[in-house]
């Protein structure tokens, strides 16, 4: 069931010319659920379609808020979804990073719960550890959405700006500039894993542009291999 639901939410970001066959596959799909479950998906399909008519797939609000909705959690409104789209559009420009990458972080980080409170105390969509009230986040409420993604995008761009290497900044973000410069002092490559996770859903995410306009990559992606980035120093956040 929750397939199909992506599978409608996917046909308006694909080209014209695919919708008809994948549209198909979605329909033989359906004739597999039970009355109940078709029902749902027909008042889908007519909701889908109304939005069809409203979407212009040049708008990156609109593009975002299709992207959160096909890798949402299935609890998601799409009031909250589009408040997301909405922050991650705006405050993508102002701090000129990917709109696309910070989703990936997102749905990597909290899966797009905004009440999300980790067993390390980080909070809220971008899971900002509260600390970073004391300096860069004053103003910001790390459980709503826009404090949370105005804050997260702060940090991000320190650590892109600090390591100029993507997958550094992202290890950076989720282990610490302490954890990762330590590792980089003993010449070890300071990756947990976690970057992976969030560039294998920024792949996908980058895939559905389908030539969209406003959707630019990130300046900073893999510029250096992390052996080679200079080390900066963790007094610089603390």
């Amino acid at each position: 069931m929750q397939k199909i639901i992506r599978d409608v939410c996917l046909l308006l970001l694909m080209s014209a010319s695919t919708v008809a066959g994948h549209w198909w596959i979605v329909k033989q799909q359906k004739m597999e659920l039970p009355e109940s479950d078709r029902v749902r998906i027909d008042a889908l399909t007519a909701e889908v379609t109304a939005l069809h008519e409203k979407v212009t797939t040049n708008n990156v609000t609109q593009v975002l808020y299709l992207k959160i909705m096909l890798l949402k959690r299935q609890d998601i409104t799409p009031k909250l979804a589009w408040e997301i789209a909405k922050n991650v559009e705006h405050y993508s420009r102002v701090y000129e990073r990917d709109p696309d990458l910070v989703l990936a972080l997102i749905a990597v980080e909290s899966y797009f719960d905004p009440k999300a409170v980790s067993s390390m105390g980080a909070q809220g969509l971008m899971q900002v550890m509260p600390l970073w009230k004391r300096s860069a986040c004053m103003e910001d409420d790390l459980l709503g959405v826009e404090g949370s993604v105005r804050c997260g995008l702060k940090i991000l761009s320190f650590y892109q700006d600090m390591y100029k290497n993507l997958d550094v900044a992202l290890v950076a973000y989720n282990r610490g500039p302490g954890a990762v410069d330590a590792a980089m002092r003993r010449g070890e490559n300071p990756s947990n894993g976690y970057e992976a996770s969030v560039l294998k859903t920024y792949e996908r995410l980058r895939r559905l542009n389908l030539g969209i306009h406003g959707l630019a990559p990130d300046p900073a992606i893999r510029q250096k291999p992390p052996t080679q980035v200079i080390t900066a120093s963790a007094a610089a956040v603390q």
